[in-house]
Parts: C-alpha cells; sequence; structure tokens
C-alpha cells in the first residue's frame, strides 16, 4: 500500500486551485485506469475533494467506488483529501482561496 505522502503526491497541488471538474476527471483515470494505473484510493479522495467543490458527478462516483473498497482504504482515502485541503488551507493563508470554495458534503 502507498503512504500517504505518495498518495498527496498523486494529487494536483492546492495552490493550483483545480475545479471540481478538473479533480472529477482525474480521479476518472484513477478509477478507471485510462491515462493512470487503477488506484481507487487516489480516486475516491480526488472524487472527495471534487464533491466538496461541488462536483454532484463526484459525490455519485465516490459512493460507487466506495462499494468496491475496504473499509480501511475508505478510511485511508478521506484522510489524503483531508490533508489536501488542509494544506490548501495553509497555503491560502490568509486569502482563503481554497477555504471560500470548500463546502460539507
Amino acid at each position: 500500500m502507498m503512504s500517504q505522502i505518495d498518495l498527496l503526491e498523486r494529487l494536483p497541488q492546492p495552490r493550483s486551485r483545480p475545479s471540481g471538474e478538473q479533480l472529477f476527471k482525474r480521479g476518472m483515470g484513477y478509477a478507471t485506469g485510462l491515462g493512470a494505473p487503477v488506484d481507487l484510493i487516489s480516486a475516491h479522495a480526488l472524487f472527495d475533494i471534487a464533491a466538496r467543490l461541488g462536483s454532484v458527478e463526484a459525490k455519485i462516483y465516490r459512493r460507487t467506488i466506495g462499494g468496491d473498497m475496504e473499509p480501511t482504504q475508505i478510511a485511508e482515502a478521506l484522510r489524503v483529501a483531508r490533508d489536501w485541503l488542509a494544506r490548501g488551507l495553509s497555503e491560502a493563508g490568509s486569502q482563503g482561496a481554497v477555504a471560500t470554495q470548500i463546502g460539507s458534503v
């Protein structure tokens, strides 16, 4: 299993401010193996972040692939997503660039 740091490195940098749609598309690559190796943990993490940024499709796919994952894998994906979001918040500093986009899902 990949370390959390390795998983975080697979995700786009928060400072690049990717949209929910961009994160959803990247998650689809990891979910399907098209353009990326199949990695359900990375896919779930990307879908989780995309859903928090407003992607309805990401909410659906996150639930769907979650059915094919072990609880420990889902927990790891959620940790990676939370760490990514926290990193984005710390990089945004007082500007709140990422914070203004994040809602609870």
